[in-house]
């Protein structure tokens, strides 16, 4: 496992999330760090806007999934 998803998972116990929101939140960050072929800590806030309209556009997400992924990727890139 490596380091930042460590910190990531002990980032979210203390906030009371359900195991299946970690589960999703852990899922969010994969697919954002696939898309960009980067560590999301290496990204920034553009990024996440960036695919957020992918999500939207090009996936065709509901609301909820990418504010979900918002919720996510404010623990580790904002």
């Amino acid at each position: 496992m490596s380091p930042l998803r460590q910190q990531f998972i002990e980032d979210m116990q203390p906030r009371g999330l359900a195991p299946t929101t970690q589960r999703s939140y852990l899922h969010y960050l994969e697919d954002y760090a696939r898309f960009f072929r980067l560590s999301p800590e290496k990204l920034d806030p553009d990024a996440v806007r960036q695919y957020e309209l992918h999500m939207l556009h090009e996936r065709k997400l509901s609301p909820e999934t990418i504010n979900g992924f918002v919720s996510s990727a404010q623990m580790i890139v904002l």
